[in-house]
């Protein structure tokens, strides 16, 4: 009876655990417009603090996050910087389902310092993929973190 037992409260366990919603962006597919050898578009989702991508310049850039499955998500944050001081645009679009076009979810010209933080707080179901877009003619852009929180 002890075995059962134990074998049903792993089963549970382990079922709560990977309900939990997380960084849906980790060990996932990703790739960029351009990226400077130390700063390379990986660093957005490894966790660590410290770590930027960097395109190398001024001008549009984008990320792109192909998800190895339809995840739904509760929320998106990323956290900008730019020195000096400069006006950037910024995109966010979702791809929903494998065979969905691409949609704006998020379209704003922000004043960007360094760290500055982007929440964008809304419920999307079967998202696919997710594309940053930034544009700043006058400086470059490093991003610091980026994570879509869901299961």
């Amino acid at each position: 009876m002890k075995k059962i037992t134990c074998i049903l409260t792993s089963i549970i366990v382990l079922f709560s655990c990977n309900n939990e919603d997380k960084n849906i962006l980790m060990n996932q597919q990703i790739n960029c417009s351009a990226e400077l050898p130390d700063f390379k578009v990986t660093n957005l989702v490894d966790t660590l603090p410290n770590t930027i991508w960097n395109a190398g310049s001024a001008g549009k850039h984008s990320v792109n996050v192909n998800l190895d499955k339809a995840h739904d998500i509760k929320k998106i944050v990323f956290v900008l910087g730019s020195t000096p001081q400069t006006n950037t645009n910024v995109n966010v679009l979702i791809k929903k389902g494998s065979n969905g076009t691409y949609e704006n979810i998020y379209s704003k010209s922000l004043v960007t310092n360094h760290l500055d933080t982007v929440l964008i707080e809304k419920e999307i179901d079967d998202v696919s993929s997710i594309q940053l877009h930034i544009e700043n003619p006058a400086s470059w852009i490093s991003v610091f973190d980026f994570k879509a929180i869901g299961k």
